[in-house]
């Protein structure tokens, strides 16, 4: 495949972004002129063609290419060439090897050895009640409180949490306020009591009031969360972390504490308004947009970003664009409830792209990330060791 003035990585992104659906009309028109000029015709041949044809200066990353090549063409000999992508269960996986090169890799799914600690994500969380009494909700088709007539409290039999608020009119008088605890390793969805629906990541934490009052509807959050929040034009929704502080009426939306300082929203839909701390202004978001604010300076920026690269997670997916492999690792270890010693710290700039599917047992995404390289990953008493 001869390249005209494409760049190696652009025609990468292209591609990627092609076979996940993630392209927009211009994008699409160029991914087809590109094709054309190539002589490119379909998935395999696109695979074959960028793995023999990317430039190598090294003999390591000239061996790894061609473990990457071997290795695609063993996935796919029994595979019709037009249903490449959606007759296996596969991950796609772009290590940058420097300025010379990138390799891509496509496999099967594995079967993890009985012998290897099995580590994978759960659906769990605990419950802290008004009187401080606490819940484990490792259970379903529970009702855990009824308030009177006017509010009961369900797990049902996905392990999801729902607020059923049967009188939506009486106000919230004795301010009972309940948290959620998300350990390292879990997850957890829950719908509060005005039908707003939220999904809390791992090492997450969230206060809310049992019952919203009149004027508007609060909760503190800790960690990350995503927010469909159910539309009340009088009661505005807002969320606190400290002193920043957020407010919307009804949108769509992800949250993300997890630094301490620098707290991200991402807005999918609708508009929201954010502060950084009491003594700045409120700022705007539109959809489609990252607003990065520091809640102890008060600085703040906004950028057009790709809102799937932030929220994949509520849906099972990891998706990691030029990301390094050191961020990579800091989300897995929240994930897995791990934890992460490098060899070398050098291997914590490896930049990768991909798309897995979170749920799969520790292992399969470890050696994923072996096959697109040649990093090696140990788990030991829930330790994951990065080397060579």
């Amino acid at each position: 495949m001869k390249r005209k003035g494409y760049h190696l990585e652009y025609v990468v992104d292209l591609i990627l972004r092609h076979w996940l659906k993630k392209t927009d009309d211009a994008e699409a028109e160029q991914y087809c002129h590109m094709l054309r000029e190539t002589g490119v015709t379909d998935g395999k041949e696109e695979l074959e063609e960028v793995i023999r044809s990317v430039g190598v200066r090294d003999m390591k990353a000239e061996k790894r290419r061609e473990q990457a090549y071997e290795a695609f063409l063993q996935a796919t000999c029994h595979t019709d060439r037009r249903r490449l992508i959606w007759r296996w269960s596969v991950a796609v996986i772009v290590l940058l090897l420097g300025v010379g090169g990138v390799l891509l890799i496509l496999r099967e799914k594995q079967v993890v050895p009985k012998a290897e600690e099995v580590i994978v994500a759960q659906s769990k969380a605990y419950l802290t009640l008004s009187d401080g009494s606490q819940v484990d909700l490792d259970i379903k088709k529970e009702i855990l409180v009824v308030n009177g007539d006017s509010l009961k409290i369900v797990v049902d039999s996905n392990r999801q949490l729902h607020y059923v608020n049967m009188q939506k009119d009486i106000p919230n008088k004795k301010n009972r306020y309940n948290t959620l605890t998300i350990p390292r390793g879990c997850e957890y969805f829950i719908s509060l009591s005005d039908g707003t629906k939220i999904w809390l990541e791992a090492d997450s934490y969230l206060e809310y009031p049992e019952v919203f009052g009149e004027e508007k509807r609060e909760v503190k959050l800790k960690g990350e969360a995503y927010f469909e929040v159910a539309k009340d034009s009088l009661r505005p929704f807002i969320v606190r972390f400290g002193e920043y502080r957020m407010q919307v009426y009804g949108t769509e939306f992800d949250l993300n504490t997890n630094d301490g300082i620098q707290v991200q929203l991402i807005l999918v839909k609708g508009s929201v308004g954010f502060q950084a701390n009491e003594s700045v202004e409120e700022v705007f978001l539109m959809p489609g947009q990252l607003g990065e604010a520091n809640i102890l300076t008060g600085e703040y920026k906004i950028q057009d970003v790709d809102v799937n690269h932030y929220i994949s997670w509520k849906d099972g997916y990891i998706i990691f664009e030029n990301e390094c492999l050191e961020s990579i690792m800091e989300k897995i270890s929240r994930w897995y409830d791990v934890d992460v010693f490098f060899e070398n710290e050098d291997l914590k700039n490896i930049s990768f792209y991909g798309n897995l599917k979170r749920y799969e047992d520790i292992h399969e995404f470890l050696n994923c990330l072996e096959k697109a390289s040649n990093l090696h990953f140990k788990v030991k008493n829930r330790t994951i060791i990065v080397g060579v």
